[in-house]
């Protein structure tokens, strides 16, 4: 008759069914149990040493991620670093980062990103999320994603104000057609010239403005464009020609 203690010393049961010289537990422990087999014979009783059956502790946590910081477009993001280690399980851990452009589902396993911390690519051009499979003795456990985000990609905007001057005359105001996008909504803007429309672009010191009002007194065609820049980019408007008659 196959006995077990949930401590070793105290508490024997009778295992229903095992009277075999030997005995297979089942499956699913989810803690340790000592075993014993006691054997009658001619009115006498006796009991074999018990054996442990040791049960590790269950893979609780996998841990938690360190914030990343967010990076411009087409920049690279820091090393996702471990902020608290895995519990539980044999303590011998395995790790596979993956990927999700969602947070929510589509993850995708990195190749060959099996390492306690991940480094990202450089080159991001759109936010995405991030976490850690661990295993350990058999189960599977995932950390809390981490969103990493990556700022938009710049766009100039537009700018107005083509026309035609007549010689020495005083050109009205370059207007904005569209404010520019993206970036870390953080702009600088510079104004330039260039007096054939294609190289020679000059920048117009103090016009640091989204508008920009040209001087009086021309005499030649002139074209103008507006010098974006945010969060690491540099993007131009359109150039727009003031014609001298």
């Amino acid at each position: 008759q196959w006995q077990y203690s949930n401590n070793g010393s105290s508490g024997w049961t009778n295992i229903g069914g095992a009277t075999g010289t030997t005995y297979n537990p089942p499956g699913g422990l989810t803690a340790s149990r000592w075993y014993r087999r006691k054997a009658s014979s001619c009115n006498q009783i006796k009991y074999t040493s018990s054996v442990r059956v040791t049960v590790n502790p269950n893979l609780s946590s996998a841990g938690t991620l360190s914030p990343v910081s967010t990076v411009c477009y087409g920049g690279n993001p820091s090393v996702i670093n471990v902020q608290s280690h895995p519990s539980g399980g044999d303590d011998n851990y395995t790790y596979q980062w993956q990927v999700s452009d969602n947070g929510n589902n589509g993850w995708v396993n990195i190749g060959g990103a099996t390492g306690a911390t991940y480094d990202p690519p450089g080159g991001a051009t759109s936010s995405r999320y991030y976490r850690k499979r661990v295993q350990s003795c058999g189960q599977t456990k995932y950390t809390p994603s981490l969103w990493a985000k990556v700022f938009s990609n710049l766009n100039p905007g537009t700018i107005n104000g083509a026309q035609t001057i007549c010689y020495g005359g005083n050109p009205s105001t370059l207007s904005n057609g569209s404010l520019p996008s993206g970036g870390n909504n953080d702009f600088s803007y510079q104004w330039q010239y260039s007096n054939n429309g294609s190289n020679g672009w000059t920048n117009i010191g103090g016009a640091v403005s989204s508008t920009y009002d040209p001087p009086g007194g021309l005499t030649a065609d002139r074209w103008y464009r507006r010098r974006v820049q945010s969060c690491s980019q540099t993007k131009y408007t359109s150039k727009i020609k003031v014609t001298v008659r």
